[in-house]
């Protein structure tokens, strides 16, 4: 019985570190019971097969185990649930990436505002983006996928067993390629962007009277808004494709 009030606790305390990391429960919006019952409910589904894959003879002499070699393992499973929960939030990175970058060609970014989900100001642009990314990330079954990776983790990593290697590189190099696909993302509207910053000043060396602060910056806005509307159903297909992409991304990365 030992054993496997032991074999709860580690499992729980993967789960539960991935469940505090993860984008869409981790928030300080998402009540405190909420988190827990996730928790309790995904270590539930994880328990049998981890007691399974222990050795009968284990399950029928109490553990051996001293607090340390406990405090270890836990904080093994403290680590993987952490990185599995920062991988799995990846997948937001490049709708973000893209909005604030728009809002900073647009001239937004003084109208940011605090994020209710964080510490960090948002604008609105990015706040829509964000909320089509969620939405088309449950249309495409992308909570399959993380139930499916987390599963994949526990045969890779079984619970107990010896401290894996930190997949630090893999990391890196997953944020610096969302972080690519984000710019992608904005790319087509940063340049269409460019060519009216282009018109604008040929407008002012062609008459030098035209005030550039208060008819350029305005004018610019509007235009930049209405090819933010026209491009729309492109960024959300490519959008889509990049979130396909990202299923595939999550699976190296753990």
């Amino acid at each position: 019985m030992g054993t496997v009030v032991l074999t709860f606790s580690l499992v729980l305390t993967r789960v539960g570190a991935f469940v505090t990391i993860l984008p869409l429960f981790g928030t300080t919006t998402v009540p405190r019971t909420v988190k827990a019952g996730l928790a309790l409910a995904l270590t539930t589904l994880w328990f049998g097969s981890a007691v399974a894959a222990l050795p009968p003879e284990l399950l029928a002499r109490p553990p051996e185990t001293s607090w340390l070699a406990f405090v270890v393992a836990a904080f093994r499973e403290l680590v993987l649930g952490a990185l599995l929960g920062y991988a799995f939030s990846l997948f937001q990175v490049p709708a973000r990436v893209a909005g604030e970058y728009l809002t900073q060609e647009l001239g937004l970014s003084f109208g940011a505002f605090l994020n209710p989900t964080g510490e960090s100001s948002i604008s609105a642009l990015t706040q829509i983006l964000d909320i089509l990314n969620i939405l088309i990330f449950f249309g495409l079954d992308g909570h399959h996928v993380f139930l499916a990776v987390l599963d994949a983790t526990f045969a890779r990593y079984p619970v107990g067993a010896a401290m894996p290697g930190a997949p630090l590189p893999a990391m890196v190099t997953g944020l610096a390629l969302t972080e690519e696909w984000g710019l992608a993302l904005a790319a087509p509207m940063a340049l269409c962007l460019f060519v009216v910053t282009f018109v604008l000043t040929l407008m002012t060396r062609a008459a030098p009277q035209i005030n550039l602060f208060s008819v350029g910056f305005p004018l610019r806005l509007l235009a930049g808004l209405t090819v933010v509307f026209l491009l729309m159903p492109n960024f959300l297909t490519q959008l889509t494709n990049v979130l396909g992409r990202w299923g595939e991304l999550l699976r190296r990365l753990v």
